[in-house]
């Protein structure tokens, strides 16, 4: 009989950090189902024409919309859920891993920068090919340079841009890389107490949100991201 070692505890990990869990299905399926929601949701772009930005669409005359008046109705609230389900993602790999924090900007980097950069071009092209055709773009209008490169750094939904522009659906990316930087400096103190910071990031953000801060949209991901990290936290302690 061959009796082999006991198993040694990775020694970059924090004790207490982490849930047992290795993977949340229950999770995935939530966040597909949010994603189904989305996509019913934008499902109401084919109908609009140029001056987008006053349109108004009668969701009771989009496809099926019987079955589906929740995805139809409120698909877009969706996205905040998206957010939560980041910050509770985002604690569960990174709170134990002492060792995470140098390497987090290049996870980040190699993860999402590719395909930002590929739907970029392509939906860049197809603009270019829809103005040449029919004299307008498709959707978002301000499809300019300095557009361009304010989407080229996720950084076209922090406050600088005029309006949605190119690839429109990314702008939830944009403001979710403030919310992964407040995460990043953070970490240590996170560490120490995950649940007190998230949740004074969590309130402080709230307080500013209801007195009409600007960049509210930033501000709103930032919000859920750190409940999403708060909640892990209460998972953490057995409070949920």
């Amino acid at each position: 009989m061959v009796v082999s070692a006991p198993a040694q505890p990775d020694a970059g990990l924090v004790s207490g950090l982490r849930l047992p869990h290795r993977h949340f299905n229950a999770l995935d399926l939530s966040r597909l189902l949010a994603a189904v929601a989305v996509l019913f949701w934008h499902y109401q772009h084919f109908y609009v024409a140029p001056g987008w930005e006053h349109y108004h669409v009668n969701h009771a005359r989009e496809p099926f919309y019987r079955w589906f008046a929740f995805f139809y109705d409120h698909g877009a609230d969706a996205v905040q859920y998206f957010w939560a389900v980041s910050g509770f993602v985002f604690a569960h790999v990174y709170l134990a891993d002492t060792r995470a924090q140098g390497r987090f900007w290049l996870a980040r980097v190699a993860r999402l920068w590719p395909l930002h950069l590929l739907t970029l071009g392509l939906v860049a092209a197809m603009q270019a090919v829809v103005m040449a055709r029919w004299g307008d773009f498709y959707i978002y209008d301000w499809n300019d340079a300095r557009h361009f490169v304010l989407s080229l750094f996720l950084a076209h939904y922090w406050g600088f841009q005029a309006n949605q522009s190119f690839n429109g659906p990314s702008w939830s990316l944009s403001t979710e890389i403030v919310a992964y930087a407040a995460f990043w400096l953070l970490l240590p103190a996170l560490r120490r107490a995950a649940m007190v910071v998230a949740l004074a990031v969590a309130v402080v953000i709230g307080a500013m949100l209801v007195r009409n801060a600007p960049n509210a949209d930033v501000l709103t991901c930032v919000f859920y991201f750190f409940a999403g990290v708060a909640f892990y936290a209460a998972m953490l302690r057995g409070l949920v």
